[in-house]
């Protein structure tokens, strides 16, 4: 700690973050009880039956050779 900055300062930073890092952790542990009881997506038809591109590809494109690979 440097010699200019006083015990009062110290003391009232302290509490200050502890404080705002308090109701940072309350407000992350509510968002995490709201998420967990309305639980995941429910599934759609898109979901079930995705697209028949491979890669983002047609499948005409997963015919031809590769031009460029690692």
């Amino acid at each position: 700690v440097s010699p200019g900055v006083s015990q009062g300062e110290v003391i009232t930073s302290m509490i200050v973050f502890t404080l705002l890092y308090a109701v940072l952790a309350v407000i992350e542990v509510k968002l995490l009880v709201k998420y967990i009881k309305a639980g995941p997506p429910e599934l759609t038809e898109d979901d079930l039956n995705p697209p028949t591109k491979i890669g983002g590809h047609d499948e005409e494109d997963a015919d031809r050779p590769m031009a460029f690979s690692y």
